[in-house]
């Protein structure tokens, strides 16, 4: 379970939710955005999209500072924004290159990845922010679903990454990574 703290008045208040808002909260602080880019750089992907990702987790790092038992304390990210905004749509998270630049849109689902969150990842968030990845992040995935109709649109690389329990302590693993159609890049 995430938890975060917040300040009223003067006074630190520590709150503890389980809902998916929560998990995607989380993604867009610095240690839960770190911990899933860590799973995503582990995929085969082009060099310049490897090095950039790892500027971003540089970032990430200098970012974070331990507690009083050295814990990495949850703190928003200069990297990444929660619901961001792209042509009237919400993706949970976008990242942004040490730079400012989108780099990356997260899709977050709960359960098995299905239909409707690949297509609105691969055909629209993706395409129409101009992400040059795209993240799709579930507890589960069917191997079929490498099949969908929308990755043909997507045009630029999609890592889809499962964890077995989104809520606690994510056990982020890369179960499949869509390349693009391109001639000119290097996929391979």
């Amino acid at each position: 379970m995430f938890g975060y703290t917040v300040s009223v008045g003067g006074v630190s208040l520590k709150h503890s939710d389980s809902t998916e808002r929560a998990w995607t909260e989380h993604l867009a602080t610095n240690v839960g955005a770190r911990a899933l880019l860590e799973a995503v750089r582990r995929a085969h992907l082009p060099e310049h999209t490897s090095a950039t990702l790892d500027e971003i987790l540089g970032t990430l790092v200098a970012e974070t500072t331990g507690d009083e038992f050295g814990v990495a304390e949850p703190r928003p990210s200069h990297c990444a924004v929660h619901q961001l905004h792209v042509a009237g749509k919400f993706p949970d998270v976008g990242i942004n290159d040490p730079r400012d630049r989108l780099f990356a849109v997260i899709e977050a689902q709960r359960g098995r990845a299905d239909d409707h969150h690949i297509a609105k990842l691969a055909a629209n968030y993706v395409p129409r922010s101009g992400a040059r990845l795209g993240i799709l992040v579930a507890e589960g995935w069917r191997r079929s679903s490498a099949r969908h109709p929308a990755w043909a649109v997507c045009p630029a690389p999609v890592v889809v990454v499962l964890t077995l329990d989104a809520l606690s302590e994510p056990d982020y693993q890369v179960a499949w990574v869509h390349y693009p159609t391109a001639p000119d890049d290097d996929y391979s």
